[in-house]
């Protein structure tokens, strides 16, 4: 049996096979005399020649485990498009060129609509995929500050550092006290060479490695015979020389590597996204049918009816929450790397912001499977365990920030799709064209994304926070609704005051002129209020603390929304505005809009006031459950060592109780 049979018959897609093959090569290896052994791997005790080491390694394979996460850049920019929301804009986008486009009347094409959603599609994706790609960057350049190397023979030159990438089987290593096993090797000379294993088999137990075979019964496991030191260990004591029989994926520690690469499971970040998904379905799938169907019968255009309803659809539709939830979990990843933390996958990162117990595994024989980590510190007096705090902290920050933007946006474009509702059963007209709709959530989405930079209050940190689909509901119905009342109040007030006085008449009185031009001022007219109310309600609800005194936005957010608000207002009197079939606003006009907004600000301030005490309420009745059950940790405790004095050696539960303090 060779090294290189196996190879053939077992590649390293092999599956199942894989094992047994290595199982059987190790034992092979470990029987083997070291004579033969040399000659089958066509090296010596003096190590490889330099001429040697190339087709080693083309025979072989290279020393680097293959990460499961590493795709080209093509699949995963590709795979920054994949998301729920994008499909649905897909989708639309599909049917506004048919509709817009390729079935409509010559000369009335337009790819307007279809052009806006594309964009959203790809602002979306590219920027999710290009804070992805930073993250990324980030870890990997921590990780080339770990450069680790092995002393190496070849030549007969005694041994030099090697890069343990240029590790090829056939090499000789030297071992000593320090040392880590970079490969799977045959240990042919030692002197008091002990290794720990705990890599492998979690015990901290040294075992001493020799140049022979004690045991090489079938029932030994492969871990166990005393000729081999498998990567990972690491040498405690003494010193010795072996031969390399295995390297990369083909090491058991690569075998292990290996097989997690299989499908994660879904962690309560994915979940709590996958529930806001499947929230806004349901609505979309009740509320767009109702709009096509009440937007026909009562305009009796059912192409517009079907365009506008669609158009509802996409402003139901968080389409850069994707993005958001990326460079929020992208800037937690790069905060973190300034503590030398490598991310690797982010969502850890909010799923680390959620836990309230931490528990570890603790090999020792002292401690009798029980400790208590009261504190510790490093060689530089600081404590050692405070990354692990921020890296709480971040997490905790990162989903306080994520859930603003689903929060506010959810409640906004539910009052929206309500005030549509409203609208289309009311008015003679559509309250806004589907462009119109499209361009008002571009822009608001576009000034959201600065919302992973904003502030953070100390409350919001102080406990553990994992998605709640229920408060996401609750907050869409309190406060969705009340954006929805001051739109129908602005409907009222552009129908029966402000456009008559612009277009000459009320609506009943006018030409076609006359009516495109009340129509454009009145959609001018909402779309203005529309967006000043959005994005007010980010700033009024966006912290717990009382907004703009106590608790002030971070100034690219402000900046952000600031620069959205102003194109909106400013559009209708901008060249644009005839393309988008938006009429101009006289002064009395947005003196009008703007009493209406100031309205909206008093009644939304008054019921977060309501808000803020009911969830105060329910913080201070989940501070007293926690305190009461930490008062009973004791006799839990004490339960639990009972329970696990019949567990197996090596194994140990560390248990932190976090109290979350009243918000």
């Amino acid at each position: 049996m060779t090294l290189r049979t196996l190879i053939q018959k077992t590649p390293a897609s092999a599956g199942k096979n894989r094992p047994n093959a290595q199982d059987q090569w190790l034992r092979h290896a470990a029987v083997c005399p070291i004579d033969e052994l040399f000659v089958e791997l066509n090296s010596s005790a003096e190590g490889l020649d330099s001429s040697q080491v190339d087709s080693a390694r083309e025979l072989y394979g290279g020393n680097a485990v293959s990460s499961p996460d590493s795709k080209p850049a093509s699949l995963r920019l590709l795979a920054s498009f994949a998301d729920p929301f994008t499909y649905i804009l897909v989708f639309i986008a599909g049917v506004s060129v048919l509709t817009d486009w390729v079935f409509a009347q010559p000369g009335d094409g337009s790819v307007t609509t279809p052009a806006i959603i594309s964009f959203m599609i790809l602002a979306s994706g590219l920027l999710r995929f290009a804070q992805s790609e930073r993250s990324t960057v980030a870890a990997a350049s921590l990780a080339k500050m770990i450069e680790p190397c092995a002393n190496v023979e070849r030549d007969g030159d005694g041994g030099n550092e090697t890069a343990v990438e240029q590790i090829v089987v056939g090499d000789v290593i030297r071992l000593s006290s320090g040392c880590v096993a970079h490969a799977d090797m045959r240990i042919f000379s030692a002197r008091d060479l002990f290794v720990s294993q705990a890599s492998l088999t979690g015990e901290s137990d040294s075992i001493e490695k020799l140049p022979f075979l004690s045991d090489a019964g079938e029932k030994c496991p492969v871990i166990g015979l005393d000729d081999l030191v498998l990567a990972g260990s690491t040498v405690i004591s003494g010193h010795g020389r072996g031969v390399v029989v295995a390297t990369g994926a083909n090491t058991i520690i690569g075998e292990i590597a290996g097989s997690l690469a299989s499908t994660p499971r879904k962690t309560s970040f994915g979940e709590g996204i996958s529930s806001v998904s499947r929230l806004l379905v349901r609505l979309m799938a009740t509320m767009v049918p109702i709009v096509f169907i009440t937007s026909g019968i009562t305009k009796g255009e059912w192409v517009d009816a079907l365009i506008y309803s669609l158009s509802v659809a996409v402003g139901l539709t968080p389409e850069m929450l994707p993005m958001l939830v990326t460079c929020c979990l992208g800037k937690g990843a790069v905060d973190l790397s300034r503590d030398h933390v490598i991310v690797k996958r982010l969502d850890a990162i909010q799923d680390l912001g959620s836990i309230n117990v931490l528990c570890c595994d603790k090999t020792g024989t002292l401690t009798e499977d029980r400790i208590v980590l009261e504190r510790h510190l490093n060689v530089d007096g600081e404590k050692d365990l405070m990354v692990l705090e921020r890296g709480i902290e971040c997490g905790r920050r990162t989903y306080a920030n994520m859930i603003k933007y689903v929060k506010l946006t959810v409640s906004s474009n539910f009052g929206n799709i309500l005030s549509m509702l409203v609208a289309a059963a009311l008015l003679p007209f559509l309250p806004m064209t589907a462009v119109q709709v499209l361009l008002l959530n571009l822009i608001y989405g576009l000034g959201c994304t600065a919302i992973p930079w904003d502030r953070v209050d100390d409350e919001s940190i102080r406990a553990p926070r994992r998605w709640d689909v229920k408060s996401i509901k609750s907050f869409m119905l309190l406060f969705g609704p009340q954006s929805s009342v001051f739109d129908i109040a602005t409907f009222a007030l552009l129908f029966f005051l402000i456009r008559p006085a612009v277009a000459g008449g009320s609506w009943g009185t006018l030409s076609d002129a006359g009516r495109a031009v009340f129509v454009g001022t009145f959609q001018a007219g909402w779309f203005i209020e529309s967006m000043l109310t959005q994005t007010l309600l980010v700033q009024l609800l966006r912290t717990e603390r009382k907004p703009l005194v106590e608790s002030r936005p971070a100034l690219p957010l402000a900046l952000m929304q600031t620069a959205g608000a102003l194109v909106a207002v400013t559009l209708p009197f901008s060249p644009l505005a005839s393309s988008l079939e938006l009429h101009a606003i006289p002064a009395g006009g947005l003196a009008v809009l703007a009493a209406v907004v100031a309205g909206f600000v008093t009644t939304v301030l008054l019921a977060r006031v309501a808000y803020v005490r009911k969830h105060d309420r329910e913080s201070t009745t989940a501070c007293c459950r926690t305190k009461g059950a930490s008062r009973d940790a004791p006799s839990r405790r004490a339960a639990a060592r009972k329970r696990s004095r019949g567990t197996r050696p090596g194994s140990s539960f560390i248990s932190s109780e976090l109290s979350p303090e009243p918000t």
